[in-house]
């Protein structure tokens, strides 16, 4: 199918269309399942839509976060009602991706600070790190810059104040507010418990007297700009440093993917337009820690925003990666990158 011709089955499937209920209509676990979502607002319970590639051609993107009678019944339908131009997988529980493991160069203490390093929030009785995604300026003060990343690593799900500690490395990695302390909590992006999220985003407000190498990415060289959202169907390789992981590789194999929900401290949170992406050869692209890495492309242009994943799927088996599209990150904190 044509890209266009994916995006807009994709949309008729998100509201539940009374031409799927009619495709299905002798099954009671469909009539149960269209009756509970008739006031819900545009959602398939269990299972993310998106657009994956097919040669020179696209197929929807069929992402099954549960298992049971009504996910295989609304999985059928689908395939029935896309005649069968569809990419099913089963991706099981996602989760942001802050947490608990360590190759142990970004997890040390890192100065110049740089792209990829261990990077945390400060809480009483609470240790943890995820990863410096890069650096940005606001737009309105350029010369105002700031460490970007997740919502979820230095915004505490929406808990912690503007202008709260941001310590490099994170505090699970043994930083430090007396000797870690790089930046403060400058802006995030509200996490909605309910409706639709877009981007799990934040910036840290870099102290002036704390150096920094804005380009650098691993050993892969410097960064060299953003690329643009429509190039994403057209992409294969991509890259990212993270704290845990630090440099792997993978490939695009779903974008434009709605109803992802992914498991956050404040409950099952959704989000719509994403990006799942894959490790190449026997190895994940990301794990617990990663979150807030920039993923580029093979020109080193700037993607994606890392901030979920699990450790189902793909196929190589070791589970599969999310992120939020670069240029929504940006537009809604209103930065753009810092080279």
């Amino acid at each position: 199918m044509q890209l266009s011709s994916v995006q807009a089955l994709k949309e008729e499937l998100l509201s539940v269309p009374r031409s799927l209920v009619a495709s299905v209509s002798e099954s009671r676990s469909f009539r149960v399942f269209s009756a509970r979502r008739e006031t819900a607002a545009r959602t398939i319970e269990g299972i993310a839509l998106g657009v994956t590639k097919n040669g020179r051609d696209y197929k929807l993107a069929v992402r099954q976060q549960e298992t049971g009678r009504l996910v295989s019944t609304m999985t059928e339908a689908i395939r029935e009602h896309a005649k069968g131009e569809v990419d099913v997988r089963f991706i099981g529980k996602l989760a942001k991706l802050a947490g608990e493991t360590s190759p142990a160069f970004y997890q040390a203490k890192r100065r110049p600070l740089r792209i990829g390093s261990s990077i945390s929030d400060i809480q009483t009785g609470f240790i943890s790190a995820g990863t410096l995604g890069c650096f940005v300026a606001r737009r309105q003060s350029p010369h105002y810059l700031g460490m970007l990343t997740n919502n979820h690593v230095i915004a505490n799900e929406n808990g912690n104040a503007v202008g709260s500690p941001v310590v490099q490395q994170g505090t699970l990695d043994g930083g430090k507010k007396s000797t870690g302390l790089v930046g403060e909590l400058g802006k995030f992006i509200s996490l909605r418990a309910s409706g639709v999220n877009f981007v799990d985003a934040a910036i840290g407000d870099l102290y002036d007297d704390v150096d920094f190498d804005p380009r650098r990415i691993g050993n892969l060289g410097n960064l060299t700009g953003q690329a643009d959202v429509m190039t994403l169907p057209r992409l294969s390789t991509v890259y990212k440093v993270g704290r845990t992981t630090g440099q792997t590789k993978g490939r695009i194999t779903a974008f434009d993917l709605d109803n992802v929900l992914v498991e956050y401290d404040l409950g099952d949170l959704r989000f719509d337009n994403q990006i799942e992406i894959e490790g190449t050869g026997n190895k994940a692209f990301s794990d617990a820690g990663d979150s807030g890495s920039l993923i580029v492309d093979d020109q080193l242009r700037a993607i994606g925003l890392l901030f979920a994943g699990g450790d189902e799927g793909g196929s190589n088996k070791k589970g599969l990666t999310y992120a939020n599209p670069i240029e929504k990150v940006l537009d809604a904190l209103k930065v753009d990158l810092e080279l």
